[in-house]
C-alpha cells in the first residue's frame, strides 16, 4: 500500500481526485495539505475537510499550506471555473468547523515516513517549494513525487503556453522540478486526452457513485460548454492519481525540464530538452507522461467509484 500525502487546492478536479484517492485500495492517505490555487486558501482548507468527511475519512489531518505565491503576488483564483468557494455551487465552509493543522506540524509526519512516502501535488507548488528550501535534507529522503502540471509542446490552459499550476508560481515550480528526486510529471499532454463524455457522471451515479461527484462535474461541464462549446471535460488532477495507481496505462520519457520564470508571454512555460540523456549533464531528470490509454482510464475510474 502506498503511503501518500496530497498537496491540493480544491477545486473541482482536486475534489474528484481526493474522493478517488480515498476509495483507491492501494493508497494510504496520511494527510492533505491545502493551499491557494483554484480558490483562496481558507476555502481550500475547509473544502478539504468537507471532502474527507464526505469520503468517510475525517480522521485524516488537513494542514494549512501557502496563502500566496512565493514571490508575494496576490493569488489568481478561478471562481468562473470552480465556483465562488471552489466546489461549484456548494458552500461547504459554512458547515465545517474543524480546524486545520499548521504546516510546521507536518514535518514529523514527513520524517517518520520519508523513505516510503509518495508526495502527490495537484495544485500550485508554493508549499512544496518552501519545504525544499527549509528542509532540504528531509525532502531528499522522500521516496517519490507525482506532480500534475506542465504543457510540453502543447497549448497551455491559462495562457497559450503555460499550464495553471506552473504559471501561478513558476519560481516555486522551478525549485521543485530541480530538486525533487524520482519526480513524475502528469502534464496537459495526457490530461487533455482523457475526456469524460456528458453522460459519464450520471451513469456513474446511477451505478452507485457518490452524487457529489456528478454535481461537481456538472458545474465544470457548464463552464466548459460556455467557454468551449462542449460538455465533454478533462479532470486533470484525477489523472495524476490514476497514474500512480495504474502506471501501465501511461507511456513515459525522462527529460531535463526548464521552467520559464521571467514575466511576459513565456511565463510558466515548461520546456523539455529532447536530446538524448547521454548528451546532457547528469540527472536525475523528471519522468514525463506523454501518452495514455484513455479508454482504459475511463473504465478504471468508473469501476473504482462504483465498486
Amino acid at each position: 500500500m502506498k503511503k501518500i500525502i496530497l498537496f491540493a487546492d480544491p477545486g473541482i478536479d482536486d475534489a474528484i481526485a481526493l474522493l478517488y484517492a480515498l476509495r483507491q485500495p492501494s493508497f494510504d492517505i496520511l494527510a492533505v495539505v491545502a493551499e491557494y490555487g483554484n480558490t483562496f486558501r481558507r476555502y481550500a482548507v475547509s473544502n478539504s475537510i468537507y471532502l474527507l468527511h464526505e469520503g468517510g475519512r475525517s480522521d485524516i489531518p488537513v494542514f494549512t499550506g501557502a496563502e500566496r505565491p512565493i514571490t508575494g503576488e496576490s493569488p489568481d483564483v478561478q471562481p468562473t471555473i470552480h465556483g465562488p468557494y471552489g466546489l461549484g455551487d456548494l458552500h461547504p465552509f459554512l458547515i465545517t468547523e474543524q480546524p486545520a493543522e499548521n504546516i510546521d506540524q507536518l514535518i514529523p509526519l514527513l520524517d517518520q515516513h520519508a523513505e516510503e512516502l509518495t508526495i502527490v501535488t495537484l495544485g500550485r507548488l508554493t508549499t512544496l517549494a518552501a519545504l525544499f528550501l527549509l528542509y532540504p535534507a528531509l525532502m531528499k529522503r522522500i521516496k517519490e513525487f507525482y506532480l500534475m502540471g506542465g504543457a510540453f509542446s502543447v497549448p497551455g490552459n491559462i495562457t497559450p503556453f503555460a499550464e495553471a499550476n506552473i504559471y501561478d508560481d513558476p519560481a516555486a515550480a522551478k525549485i521543485v522540478v530541480q530538486q525533487a528526486a524520482n519526480l513524475t510529471m502528469i502534464p496537459l499532454n495526457v490530461t487533455n486526452e482523457v475526456l469524460y463524455p456528458p453522460g459519464f457522471f450520471f451513469e456513474m451515479e446511477a451505478a452507485g457513485a457518490n452524487p457529489l461527484i456528478r454535481r461537481l462535474a456538472e458545474f465544470y461541464q457548464r463552464f466548459n460548454s460556455q467557454e468551449n462549446g462542449s460538455l465533454t471535460i478533462p479532470v486533470h488532477d484525477l489523472l495524476t492519481l490514476v497514474a500512480l495507481a495504474e502506471p501501465s496505462l501511461f507511456t513515459y520519457s525522462h527529460y531535463r525540464v526548464a521552467i520559464i520564470t521571467a514575466e511576459g508571454l513565456s511565463r510558466g512555460m515548461t520546456v523539455a530538452d529532447m536530446r538524448p540523456l547521454s548528451e546532457q549533464p547528469p540527472g536525475p531528470y523528471p519522468r514525463i507522461a506523454l501518452d495514455v490509454n484513455a479508454p482504459a482510464v475511463l473504465r478504471h475510474v468508473f469501476h473504482l467509484f462504483t465498486a
